[in-house]
């Protein structure tokens, strides 16, 4: 069961990073990379479910908080760069 978990996880992976590629507006390509994100750190969790160890879990948490500085430094480098 938890194969076909990650198995679907890797396949939205590889959906989402072709619209992050493929997208032209920015805040569109800020949410997808976002969405990224997410599934990185449910599939980060999920493997750490599998396998029984926990230091995953404090990857996955710094991985979150790490996209989540990247996220707010990117919209706001994006919001200065239109008040120019």
């Amino acid at each position: 069961m938890l194969i076909i978990l990650l198995a679907s996880i890797s396949f939205f992976l590889i959906l989402i990073a072709i619209y992050v590629v493929k997208e032209k507006e920015l805040y569109n390509k800020i949410l997808a990379f976002n969405q990224l994100n997410n599934l990185v750190i449910l599939f980060i969790v999920s493997l750490s479910n599998f396998k029984y160890y926990n230091f995953y879990i404090d990857i996955a948490f710094i991985y979150a908080l790490l996209s989540f500085i990247v996220s707010k430094a990117l919209l706001q480098y994006s919001f200065n760069e239109s008040k120019l």
